[in-house]
This record gives C-alpha cells, sequence and structure tokens, in this order.
C-alpha cells in the first residue's frame, strides 16, 4: 500500500484504544501541521465552520499534514455533498460534521465519504495520481482509511442518537459540547447532570455499534473527565487557543523578569531556543 493511504487515528479506535486531536481556526502556514506532529498530536481538523480557509491552504495544510504524519480532517461548513467531497479531493483523510440531526443526513454524510460499492463519493482530485495506485486498488484504500464523523450539537439529535451510530459508513460521533450544551438549557456547564446524561448516551450508542464517542474541549481536566466517561476520539483546544496559553505564561514570565524576579518563577520559561 502507498504509505499516504495509512490512518493510524482510525485503526487505533478500531482496535478500541484512544486518540488525541486538536483543531485549527487561524493558522495558515502549512509547518503548524508539522508541529503539531512533532508534539505527538494523533490527528488534526482543519475547519471551514468558522474560518476562512480557502481551497488552496486545505490541500497546503492536508499535505503537510499527511507528510510530518498526523493525520488531516476537515470540517465542513455543513453536509452539503460538495463541500463533503471537495474536501476529500484536497487530501483530507477525513471530515468532521457539524450538526447532524437526521438518519437522513448521517445517511448521506457516509455515502459523501466512501467510492462505490460503499458509498456515492464521485472520483475525482489529485490523490489517485499522488499514491500512483491502480484505481480499483486506490478505491479500496481510500475506502479503508476514511474517518467519518458526524457532530451531536441538538436535543433533537441526542434524541435519536442510536439510529445516528447505526449508520453506515460513519466511524465517530464527537460532541460538540459548546452548541450542545446550550441546546439542552446548559450553556456552557459541560458537567451539569443534563450535559452529563447526554453524554453517557452517545457513548452507549457509539460503543453499542462498533463506533467511536468523541468530544472537543478547551481544557485537560474536562478531557480527563469525558475519557473516564468512555469517550474515545478526544479533541482539545485549537491554534489561537494554544497559542495565547503559551504567550500568556511566558509573558508573565518575561514580565518578572523585567521587573527584577527570578527567572523560573513563572508556570513556563519557555524554550531554549528561539524558535
Amino acid at each position: 500500500m502507498s504509505s499516504l493511504l495509512k490512518n493510524p487515528a482510525k485503526e487505533k479506535l478500531k482496535s478500541g484504544g484512544r486518540v488525541c486531536g486538536t483543531m485549527i481556526t487561524s493558522v495558515t502556514w502549512p509547518g503548524i501541521m508539522e508541529i503539531l506532529a512533532n508534539s505527538g498530536w494523533d490527528f488534526v481538523v482543519i475547519d471551514t465552520e468558522h474560518s476562512l480557509y480557502n481551497p488552496e491552504t486545505i490541500e497546503g495544510l492536508c499535505r503537510a499534514g499527511r507528510q510530518s504524519g498526523i493525520v488531516p480532517l476537515v470540517r465542513p461548513a455543513d453536509a452539503d455533498y460538495h463541500l463533503i467531497a471537495r474536501m476529500l479531493d484536497l487530501g483530507a483523510y477525513g471530515v468532521m460534521v457539524p450538526w447532524v440531526d437526521t438518519v437522513a443526513e448521517a445517511s448521506a454524510i457516509g455515502n459523501a465519504t466512501r467510492y462505490p460499492p460503499m458509498g456515492k463519493r464521485g472520483c475525482g482530485g489529485n490523490m489517485v495520481s499522488l499514491t500512483g495506485l491502480p484505481l480499483a486498488e486506490y478505491l479500496q484504500h481510500a475506502n479503508d482509511i476514511m474517518l467519518t464523523t458526524i457532530m451531536v450539537e441538538s436535543s433533537v439529535a441526542v434524541g435519536i442518537v442510536d439510529q445516528l451510530a447505526a449508520v453506515p459508513n460513519t466511524d465517530v460521533l464527537v460532541i460538540g459540547p459548546t452548541d450542545l450544551s446550550i441546546n439542552l438549557g446548559v450553556p456552557g456547564k459541560f458537567d451539569h447532570p443534563t450535559f452529563l446524561a447526554a453524554a453517557e448516551k452517545v457513548v452507549t450508542a457509539a460503543e453499542k455499534h462498533g463506533k467511536a464517542a468523541g468530544i472537543h474541549v478547551g481544557s485537560l481536566k474536562d478531557s480527563e473527565m469525558f475519557a473516564k466517561l468512555g469517550f474515545r476520539h478526544l479533541m482539545c483546544s485549537a491554534d489561537a487557543a494554544m497559542l495565547r496559553t503559551a504567550s500568556n505564561e511566558l509573558a508573565a514570565a518575561m514580565k518578572e523578569l523585567c521587573a527584577g524576579g527570578a527567572v523560573g518563577k513563572s508556570k513556563s520559561s519557555g524554550s531554549a531556543s528561539p524558535y
């Protein structure tokens, strides 16, 4: 098999393991994928729902991700076939589709991410040429590596989560906690009993149908809480938030130094290298 067509994150999930990933919403430089890969993240989601990424940028980010060994995924703005198929043609190894509230929509997403006979994805883009594989072999491997994620972000989705989890060609059900908590009437309260009850339903449904449950939170503390509940597709933070945190810690240490304090009192003293 071509080295291009491997998805270790999917393989780990299929074996019952956990994977950790993050999201980029702001940085367009392809080198960000190498940094995240070298940090040890399993996957990264390139967000196009709340960002301004253009197709050329997405293609460059996906290419850098594949070459660096981190699995590149994309969140399209919605479940439109052409948005999903285009992200895959640009080199993404899967999609994370927001606001999936019906079985019909989940089925359409699954079909859009798989070539026949598994689905209805049209064949195009540069990936066939890049792999150098015969067409039939490429189609099979492309189906095998595809990681299709649907997002549970409403009480409607929670109410039919068992049906959503049963849909073929979907691999992960990811909770969008901010939108789901708002929809459940407990905005931002991820430890609220109502939210936790919904989260447990998602885990139960996903595991029942051989899928993984996932969630995207902003802190290690929340990640630990949901890992204990059975979530295995764990996403934490995003590029701008990580930059803010690192900048705050290093700036605080530098301000201490400038004020005559001792280096090392703050949480972070930064890297030995300027880069």
